[in-house]
């Protein structure tokens, strides 16, 4: 299931494939997956590995025709954050983040 964070709002477009997160207005908000539901019909197995990729396309009007400023500065604060949080039950959730600067592939 797909969500946004506090306020922003996520659209669908099934013709075209893609997810739209709107009204970002803090650096925290953006697409969230909970794939529990998923998790629990098909279990994940204990140290089998998995491969999750996805595409991300920053489309905003002040940047049509121009680099965004992460491509121009590659300044880490100016870019992508990615984060994967694994919630447990004993409350001693994990996570890992990545950051998506200019050059980074995986």
């Amino acid at each position: 299931v797909w969500s946004a964070g506090d306020g922003a709002i996520v659209s669908h477009d099934d013709v075209a494939g893609t997810m739209v997160v709107t009204n970002i207005n803090k650096p925290w908000q953006g697409p969230r997956l909970d794939f529990t539901k998923y998790a629990l019909e098909c279990p994940l197995i204990e140290g089998a590995k998995y491969l999750i990729t996805l595409r991300i396309k920053v489309d905003k009007e002040s940047f049509e025709g121009q680099m965004t400023p992460c491509g121009e500065t590659n300044d880490w604060r100016e870019c992508l954050k990615l984060t994967r949080k694994i919630m447990l039950s004993d409350q001693n959730d994990r996570y890992s983040s990545q950051r998506v600067n200019k050059g980074i592939v995986g």
